[in-house]
């Protein structure tokens, strides 16, 4: 088993030792070392440890706590990270993942979000739990592999081509959208680590399109998974279509096409699968497979189908998009990737807004009934 080594430059080590010691230390090796006042300091003490550093976090505020000698650093993470992504652009040091780890407050106020292209990985470290600790440490992990594969790859192989992409991702891309093959071909001809990365998470991984997540997987197959005792045999019958490429050790994700053919041999003559109802889904599921104990999933209030495609980013459960309203910022989607939804109810009553923020304005007018009619009941009592 290998072991990844990452720094963790943070000016509070108390509280950063803290967040790390729950990682598997024959995994992931995280040593944390306090921000060095001086600029330069801080710089050359990473390029001089290059040879060992497989991944880089990086606080985002870095002067909270006085160093040794007595004083503050006058520069935040984001500015080490983009010095970082130079030095490697120009071939001083080798790519490796750069992770920012900041409190939420730090990240609103102090952030500025198109310096997020400069970051593998955001993560809020409220969100660090005993109960996150496997899916951040196996991204943590799969990010410096990729990044390892990539660098090998880039020195050693002159030309790219479609075969490149199969290898990469580990799936017959005669299945593939022509689009997304070419975009993906575009950026490979750049020949940078981080923006092949930043492409592959972007526009396979975190978006639901040709790969899908968990949540997603259990809407389409009708089921309720939080309430199905029996949801990981379902997973295991699914098996062979999950995805096994590139930075797959951090997220778990199944091919749509391979999701549709199995679906296909299981169902024979039945219509396809986004045609029928989630008790329609489920009940095929259940004849043909023998997986019991398996609950179909209900419409969330205000819905009216059930043949659910998408989950509601405001519950996080399965929702017809036809039922759906679309979230703002999306307009610069690629044509391979599906929107997001919110259902009309988390919509009206605003739940988990931050996952969302706002609705487009196209969307608002089939909202607008529904406000109404919420005013003139809560005038009613």
């Amino acid at each position: 088993m290998r072991t990844y080594n990452y720094i963790y430059i943070d000016d509070v080590t108390s509280t950063a030792n803290d967040l790390v010691k729950g990682f598997n230390k024959e995994k992931l090796n995280i040593e944390v070392i306090q921000n060095k006042a001086n600029w330069k300091d801080q710089i050359d003490n990473i390029i001089q440890n290059r040879d060992n550093i497989q991944g880089l976090i990086l606080d985002l505020k870095l002067n909270d706590k006085t160093t040794a000698d007595g004083l503050l650093a006058d520069f935040m993470g984001s500015s080490i990270a983009t010095e970082i992504r130079s030095r490697q652009s120009s071939n001083e040091i080798n790519f490796f993942p750069i992770i920012l780890i900041s409190a939420n407050e730090n990240i609103k106020k102090l952030f500025d979000f198109q310096e997020s292209a400069i970051f593998d990985l955001i993560i809020d470290k409220g969100d660090i739990t005993s109960d996150s600790f496997q899916s951040i440490e196996g991204r943590l992990c799969g990010l410096a592999n990729a990044y390892n594969v990539l660098n090998i790859l880039l020195g050693s192989t002159k030309i790219f081509n479609d075969e490149t992409i199969k290898h990469l991702i580990n799936f017959d891309i005669s299945n593939i959208d022509d689009r997304f093959l070419s975009a993906f071909d575009f950026i490979l001809k750049k020949r940078k680590p981080d923006a092949i990365i930043k492409f592959i998470l972007n526009n396979l991984i975190l978006h639901q399109g040709l790969l899908i997540n968990e949540d997603v997987l259990a809407a389409r197959l009708g089921i309720d998974k939080n309430e199905s005792s029996n949801w990981n045999a379902v997973v295991d019958y699914f098996k062979s279509c999950r995805y096994k490429g590139i930075l797959c050790e951090g997220w778990d994700r199944w091919w749509m096409p391979l999701i549709d053919d199995t679906w296909n041999n299981i169902s024979n003559e039945a219509p396809y699968l986004q045609m029928l109802t989630a008790k329609e889904r489920v009940d095929i599921l259940t004849k043909k497979t023998g997986i019991e104990n398996i609950k179909v999933a209900t419409k969330l209030p205000k819905a009216e189908s059930s043949r659910f495609w998408t989950v509601c980013q405001a519950y996080n459960k399965p929702l017809d998009p036809v039922d759906g309203l679309m979230i703002i910022g999306q307009e610069n989607l690629s044509p391979w990737l599906e929107p997001l939804y919110i259902s009309i109810d988390g919509a009206l009553k605003r739940k988990n807004h931050k996952n969302w923020l706002d609705i487009e304005k196209f969307e608002k007018l089939r909202l607008e009934p529904y406000k109404r009619y919420k005013q003139h009941e809560q005038r009613k009592q």
